[in-house]
C-alpha cells in the first residue's frame, strides 16, 4: 500500500479567542498550503481512497480540505493519530484495519508523524525525518510482511509551493 502521512496545516495560536489546543483551527495560510500540497499529490496520481485523521480541529480541517480536493465524502477520526499517541498504537491501528485500499492518507501532528516515519523505516525511535506543516511523506509499505517492508518514496515540505 501507499501510505501518505500528512502534517496538518498552519493553525491559529493559542489566544483569548482560542484557549484550548485541540480547538485551534487552520489559518487562511494553513488552508492554502494544504490545498496546494494536496494538488501536488493529485498531480502525482496519489489520490487516496481513505483519509483518517487526528480528532483535533486543525487536523480535521486539513483532512476536510484534502477530502474535498480528492472527492472523498468522509474522513475517519482516529485517536491513534492524536499528538500523544505512540507510533506502536498508530501502527497497530493501521494494521488492524485490513485495508484493501491502495492509497491511504493519515493526517496528524508532530512529533508523532516524524517518529512514525522514522520507526517504520528503521525500526528505531530515533527521528531521522522532519515533517513540516502541510508537508507529507509517501511510504510504500507492506504492514503484513514479516519482517515489515517499507520504502520512503517522497518527502515534501510546503516550501515547494512558495
Amino acid at each position: 500500500m501507499k501510505l501518505i502521512l500528512f502534517r496538518h496545516g498552519h493553525a491559529e495560536e493559542l489566544s483569548e479567542k482560542v484557549k484550548i489546543d485541540s480547538l485551534r483551527g487552520l489559518t487562511a495560510k494553513g488552508r492554502k498550503k494544504t490545498q496546494d500540497m494536496g494538488q501536488i499529490l493529485k498531480n502525482m496520481d496519489l489520490v487516496p481512497k481513505l483519509i483518517a485523521t487526528s480528532p483535533l480541529k486543525r487536523s480535521l480541517q486539513t483532512a476536510e480540505v484534502l477530502a474535498n480536493l480528492f472527492g472523498i465524502s468522509e474522513v475517519h477520526e482516529c485517536v491513534e493519530l492524536k499528538p500523544n499517541a505512540t507510533v506502536i498504537s498508530t501502527f497497530s491501528w493501521l494494521k488492524s484495519q485490513h485495508l484493501s485500499q491502495n492509497i491511504v492518507l493519515l493526517v496528524g501532528h508532530e512529533p508523532q508523524l516524524s517518529s512514525f516515519v522514522s520507526w517504520i523505516l528503521t525500526g528505531h525511535h530515533q527521528v531521522i525525518v522532519e515533517m513540516k506543516k502541510a508537508g507529507f511523506a509517501v511510504l510504500d509499505l507492506d504492514v503484513y510482511a514479516q519482517p515489515m517492508k517499507a520504502r520512503l518514496e517522497v518527502l515534501v515540505g510546503p516550501k515547494v509551493v512558495g
